[in-house]
């Protein structure tokens, strides 16, 4: 998504090689796993509060990381994607290290399947997609542990 999101960019925007190549640089500097996701305020009070929670784990295994909530990342047009945006919803970036908090690797180099797990209140949405093997295969099978800053409790 990140390389299609930087050629849209380069296209709309004619930007040279190099440039294009900075936004795929900077996308990729933003976390191990960057997911948007996208809210519909109408489906409860109209209002999002800040107290929801997203995890992310592997469908083989119940070893979860919590997401971080990184509003900045907005304004990265590598993150933007290439569709066009529904204001009807909110959209929000979450960061997910591929690590958990004692340091062990979340997503293993077998994992085939990733589940999102979403919850604001008393409502929780789950989705769930195929790892492509260009991921799988980029797998460290030691992340760095970065300190807990998840969504808040």
């Amino acid at each position: 998504m990140i390389r299609a999101s930087a050629r849209y960019w380069q296209l709309q925007n004619r930007l040279s090689d190099d440039e294009t190549r900075a936004l795929v640089r900077e996308a990729e500097s933003a976390g191990d796993i960057v997911i948007m996701v996208e809210l519909d305020p109408n489906d409860g009070s109209c209002v999002i509060s800040n107290d929801w929670v997203a995890v992310l784990r592997t469908k083989e295994s119940r070893a979860e990381v919590r997401g971080t909530l990184s509003p900045f990342l907005r304004d990265l047009k590598g993150l933007s994607g290439t569709f066009q945006r529904d204001y009807d919803y909110d959209v929000f970036w979450v960061v997910f290290q591929c690590a958990d908090e004692k340091g062990r690797a979340v997503i293993s180099e077998d994992a085939t399947e990733l589940e999102l797990l979403v919850g604001v209140h008393n409502k929780s949405g789950k989705a769930t997609w195929k790892i492509p093997p260009s991921f799988r295969s980029s797998l460290r099978t030691s992340a760095p542990v970065v300190p807990n800053r998840s969504l808040p409790n």
